[in-house]
């Protein structure tokens, strides 16, 4: 599972931290050790069936994966998925107010701040920390954080912020 598969995320029910999870998994090699469904170019194998079997989207004659705001014919991931909690114990189905629903999210000076995982968070804190920063490479998806949160005036308030949140959950 990528870790875009699974966000660390605030339980709807219970205000814990939580994991949501997409309930599918698109391949183009067919599973050998797992049922899989056909979807056009895809096998798409259903993580959570009894909570939330796979119906291929309405009218997606032309099979896609559509990421973010994408408007268009085809699956969004991360929209509707399963939350496990461990404090709620059991999983349910959840759809995703992203960022809001987010774990790992800071207010710096009224702008939010998020982060996907623990880890995301830590490699922010490096990238904000970092005096001489690449656009690309070991950074990632790191290097396209809004220019706000890099400015100078901005940077002991998010490297503070992110690390007492890191120490105080273990």
């Amino acid at each position: 599972m990528s870790h875009r598969d699974r966000l660390e995320a605030t339980c709807p029910r219970c205000q814990g931290q939580a994991l949501f999870i997409e309930p599918f998994e698109f391949t183009t090699v067919l599973p050998t050790d797992q049922p899989a469904r056909r979807w056009g170019g895809w096998y798409v194998v259903e993580r959570y069936p009894q909570l939330l079997p796979w119906q291929a989207p309405a009218g997606s004659s032309s099979q896609h994966l559509l990421h973010g705001s994408s408007h268009g014919q085809g699956y969004v991931p991360l929209t509707r998925g399963v939350v496990e909690c461990q404090t709620c114990q059991a999983p349910f189905v959840h759809l995703l107010n992203w960022p809001q629903d987010a774990w790992w999210q800071w207010s710096v000076r009224g702008r939010l701040l998020w982060a996907w995982d623990r880890d995301h968070a830590r490699r922010i804190v490096e990238y904000v920390r970092a005096t001489d920063r690449p656009r690309r490479g070991v950074y990632g998806d790191i290097a396209n954080l809004p220019a706000y949160f890099l400015a100078a005036k901005q940077r002991d308030t998010v490297i503070k912020l992110i690390e007492r949140t890191l120490n105080a959950t273990h």
